[in-house]
């Protein structure tokens, strides 16, 4: 009894996948139809179904065929397609910004925010012939309000750096908050910078990284001592005693940053219990080159 309950199930399922097929193939049939009879949609969908597979064997040719004849109709995602396609030099195409501008420009006539932010992208980034910063700005502002969290990120920074626009904070807060709650993870993080605790981050970091930056030059790169006893009028055997010292605080300087734990983990920067060590090691190296140096300093002769 039960292997015929799961014979029937089966023959069941069977039937199911033919007719989905039938059904998935009739719907195929339906839009080869509607879009060789001039249905713009139909003839969008159809380039998108060639070009992803989607029910039919990939072929480009046909998928930019059917995306022209549906671009030519008017239709934007069609012609932000083709922008795309000669922008990058996809599906089949050769790579011409000016035909992309072109299709992008259609495509954001209509009101399509991709292809308006693609477009003030391309005035933005171009190159001699294309670059136009006031076109640019123009674009970037209508795929902003249009709703592209690209866009309004684009225009907050704008607005942040007086790039282009006037600068202003409110309007660069303002544009990327509404990229933020679209789920910009650059806007997130502009507005975090804005904050006051993030401003206040920001300046230790970089006060942080200048001290590191000095006393790193200090400690490794002491040549200026050597430079010193030069200038100094120093004797060579005290000229090359400083140059014996700079190599082995070299040396020392490695030992120590690994018996401290500076730069575990592969940072490079180290932390406040290795500059804890460097310290007195680096006053007492830095006596000593100039207890040589002004110890041994010559007159020079007349």
């Amino acid at each position: 009894m039960k292997l015929l309950w799961l014979i029937t199930l089966l023959i069941c399922l069977f039937s199911l996948n033919t007719l989905a097929q039938e059904i998935s193939k009739q719907g195929i049939e339906n839009i080869v139809k509607a879009a060789e009879q001039g249905d713009v949609d139909a003839q969008a969908e159809l380039g998108a179904m060639f070009l992803y597979g989607k029910g039919v064997t990939k072929n480009r040719t046909e998928a930019l065929k059917w995306y022209h004849k549906a671009a030519e109709q008017g239709h934007s995602k069609a012609q932000n397609k083709l922008g795309d396609s000669y922008q990058y030099g996809r599906n089949g195409v050769i790579k011409d910004r000016s035909i992309a501008i072109k299709w992008y420009q259609k495509s954001a006539e209509q009101g399509n925010a991709s292809g308006a932010y693609e477009l003030g992208s391309m005035f933005y980034y171009g190159n001699i012939n294309t670059q136009n910063h006031t076109e640019a700005a123009k674009w970037y502002r209508k795929s902003a309000l249009l709703g592209s969290k690209e866009g309004q990120y684009k225009l907050g920074r704008m607005y942040l750096h007086g790039e282009i626009v006037d600068r202003d904070i409110n309007e660069a807060e303002k544009w990327f908050l509404k990229a933020a709650k679209q789920g910009s993870l650059p806007a997130k993080a502009r507005l975090y910078e804005m904050t006051s605790e993030g401003k206040k981050e920001i300046a230790s970091k970089k006060i942080s990284q200048t001290i590191d930056t000095l006393l790193s030059l200090l400690l490794f790169f002491p040549v200026w001592w050597l430079i010193a006893g030069y200038l100094f009028n120093c004797s060579l055997k005290r000229q090359i005693i400083i140059a014996i010292i700079i190599f082995a605080s070299g040396i020392v300087g490695l030992f120590i940053t690994f018996a401290c734990g500076g730069g575990a983990g592969g940072s490079s920067e180290m932390n406040s219990s290795t500059w804890g060590c460097f310290l007195p090691y680096m006053v007492i190296q830095n006596i000593t080159l100039a207890l040589i140096i002004f110890s041994g300093k010559q007159n020079k002769k007349v």
